[in-house]
């Protein structure tokens, strides 16, 4: 917003609307005094709405209202704060000449250091940083002081709930220098400070960050040569003549991420001829039916000049199960042979759009003239701006965003750029080039948490990590359950070269006897997913997805090498074999003693996930007597004839999950069993039990995993026999 004549800064806005409070170089000591650091001020905030004649009050009313905050903006009280956001190295002469300069204050080492700064408006005393909200310690809570490093007198005190849109921060913006100058006196003019923004992304800025890692990064963000023999995708989008075109070579593509939407256009066997024919998907005239996010996804591959583009939509087809399976098994490779994807984190499904990829599409950045500075709201950093997107709870999405080189990520709030070095924002210059150096030393902003695919292939990855991104995964959200395990494929198969094996029905067999012991969250009646085994973490749906964080300290009874499963086909018909020989040193024990009755009882669906084993087994009094912790039924569990309940109404720290048919007055037997023959040897005080129940044919399903004492188990009178477990 261009300055106004008659615009005066309040007094309690005056010290913001200098530069020198928002960029300090080395050459200035009077930034370092004591005073400067750590001083907060607070306001009414209908102080700050009628101060229409200030323009950082008007900046920063504007601001705190266009974040849609998720309590009314009332007469509530409001919290400035001067924020150290990023600091970068002088060169040599400069640290030359600042060394001799008289000061006797520096506690956090900025001597010879270039500071950027940022206001923090907040209506509560919080600090957003790295590492979550925190507070400073002290009793006087207009003077706190804070150290960027996250040590000294900042405190983390584990806020929860906090939400980022009741503060913003207050940047300078300047205009951009050629980043082809190796000057160092422009390059620090711009680097850390704001970029303003239009209503339409800058499409060259976005060019540049992907040519820029895909030509200076290196091996750190090549996926090439991460499979053997690539496979690729069976169709694209040609976004040049508008059509749907079958892949005969290797080529340049780009890939959405996004959520789709009900009865939304797809390639099927009704379409096919409409949409590979020139201009059948969009041409001159338009799109033809074609949702907004993926129409602005063919605009932006012809804005960055990249001729082809995959969408699971259009180049899957959706009504062949062969064509359709076939490529859900190479997700991985689809995603990883991408050079780069696009996500829409925008709105609820496919009509959401990518706001700035049209002019229009979003408003235009509120500015402020101050004297001879220009002043802006920075946008959230990625994390705040995904909280309350869709994208971020589909289960698809999550591999896609894991599996992806590089990410441009488009969000109300504006539009991001990850990789494997780096995550830039479109309203940040935090894009430093080779000809400046190794400068920055310290910058307040995010590093993503959330893993990316170097990760998942790295040398490191352990059973540890896949159990994690199992976590992730579970409580996401997916519209048909049958997908259940086809949205984790793709990382299944990422998976299987760093942890050196095979998975079944999503559990790795290597460390299969592990992944066992998996814990539901918040669990309801109807959390079974139909048509997955009750013994994998894909056979379920809990509100709060699954837990391996708890229970390894516990005796797992067995090693993978006891489990089997039936193999068929049309040669030598049904068969017992191991689960995955490959995985196993160890020799297999002997195959249990098999029931064909039991077999022959099954479909043919649940013999491609019937797990077969030894277990010992007791039956155990359960009474269902009182209310557990949040709303789950609690139990006392007693062997029989003892009075002394088995103290283990707990699962990792959370109430039995009792049998939806189970009645809820009086007891009942139940049968436990432990997961495979139990070892006496073992010294562990508590092992690892199923909780399970039988239909008429004998087959068995798990309910839940129980601790149970050693001595108390070894009391119950228990028998080996063998489980088949759906």
């Amino acid at each position: 917003m261009a300055a106004l004549s008659t615009d005066v800064l309040c007094i309690a806005c005056r010290e913001f609307g200098e530069k020198s409070f928002y960029f300090v170089k080395p050459s200035d000591p009077k930034s370092r005094s004591n005073e400067s650091w750590g001083k907060w001020t607070s306001r009414q905030l209908d102080e700050v709405k009628n101060n229409v004649r200030c323009p950082v009050c008007r900046l920063i009313y504007h601001g705190l209202s266009q974040n849609k905050p998720s309590v009314a903006l009332g007469n509530i009280r409001i919290y400035y704060y001067r924020l150290l956001f990023g600091t970068y190295e002088a060169p040599e002469s400069m640290k030359n000449r600042t060394s001799s300069l008289k000061t006797n204050y520096d506690p956090l080492g900025l001597r010879n250091l270039y500071q950027t700064n940022r206001l923090h408006v907040s209506i509560n005393p919080y600090i957003l940083h790295r590492g979550g909200p925190r507070i400073a310690r002290g009793l006087d809570r207009k003077s706190l002081q804070y150290s960027p490093s996250g040590g000294g007198v900042a405190v983390d005190i584990g806020v929860k709930g906090y939400d980022p849109n009741l503060s913003l921060d207050i940047h300078l913006c300047v205009k951009e220098c050629d980043q082809n100058e190796p000057s160092f006196e422009k390059f620090e003019d711009n680097f850390l400070h704001g970029r303003q923004t239009n209503e339409q992304l800058d499409f060259e800025l976005a060019k540049s960050w992907i040519m820029t890692c895909a030509n200076m990064h290196g091996e750190e963000c090549s996926t090439s040569g991460l499979h053997e023999q690539p496979r690729l995708p069976s169709r694209l989008i040609d976004v040049e003549r508008g059509m749907v075109v079958p892949v005969t070579a290797p080529c340049k593509y780009a890939a959405l991420s996004y959520r789709w939407e009900d009865n939304q256009l797809t390639l099927n066997q009704k379409t096919y001829n409409r949409l590979t024919q020139p201009f059948g998907l969009i041409g001159p005239q338009g799109s033809k039916g074609v949702p907004l996010t993926i129409t602005e996804a063919i605009v932006l591959c012809c804005r960055l000049e990249i001729r082809y583009l995959w969408v699971d939509a259009l180049c899957i087809l959706q009504d062949d199960n062969l064509d359709k399976q076939d490529q859900i098994c190479i997700m991985d490779a689809i995603y990883l042979g991408a050079h780069f994807t696009i996500v829409s984190a925008c709105g609820a499904n496919s009509r959401g759009g990518l706001p700035g990829v049209r002019r229009g599409s979003r408003p235009i950045q509120r500015t402020e003239t101050v004297g001879n500075i220009t002043l802006a709201a920075a946008q959230l950093e990625l994390s705040p701006a995904l909280q309350n997107a869709v994208w971020q709870t589909r289960a698809w999405t999550f591999q896609e965003a894991i599996l992806s080189a590089r990410l441009l990520i488009f969000t109300d709030g504006g539009v991001f750029f990850r990789c494997s070095q780096e995550l830039w924002h479109e309203d940040v210059q935090l894009e430093l080039l080779p000809q400046h150096g190794k400068k920055v030393t310290n910058v307040e902003i995010e590093t993503s948490t959330h893993p990316f695919w170097k990760d998942v292939i790295s040398s490191d990855m352990d059973y540890w990590g896949y159990a994690q991104l199992v976590e992730d995964y579970t409580p996401r959200a997916m519209t048909d359950q049958s997908d259940g395990l086809n949205a984790f494929i793709g990382l299944a198969n990422a998976l299987e070269k760093p942890l050196d094996t095979e998975f079944f029905q999503g559990l790795p067999i290597k460390y299969f006897h592990c992944a066992l012991y998996f814990a539901l969250g918040s669990v309801e009646e109807d959390c079974r997913r139909p048509g997955f085994p009750s013994w994998s973490w894909c056979g379920w749906k809990p509100v709060g997805g699954c837990d391996y964080k708890d229970g390894h300290e516990i005796e797992v009874c067995v090693g993978c090498e006891h489990f089997y499963r039936i193999e068929v086909d049309q040669a030598s018909g049904r068969r017992v074999v191991p689960i995955g020989a490959k995985a196993i040193s160890r020799p297999f024990k002997p195959t249990p003693a098999i029931s064909n009755t039991i077999l022959s009882n099954l479909t043919n669906r649940e013999l491609e996930y019937v797990l077969i084993f030894e277990a010992t087994s007791a039956w155990l009094y359960v009474n269902d007597e009182k209310e557990g912790t949040f709303g789950h039924r609690s139990c006392d569990i007693r062997l029989k004839g003892k009075e002394q309940p088995l103290e283990f109404e707990k699962i990792m720290g959370r109430d039995v999950r009792l049998p939806p048919w189970f009645e809820t007055r009086g007891g009942r037997y139940m049968q436990f069993i432990t997961v495979g023959p139990w070892d006496r040897g073992k010294t562990f005080a508590q092992i690892l039990v199923y909780l399970i129940e039988k239909d008429h044919r004998g087959v068995s399903y798990r309910s839940d995993i129980c601790c149970v004492s050693r001595g108390l188990w070894l009391e119950a009178e228990r028998k080996v026999e063998t489980v088949y477990m759906l």
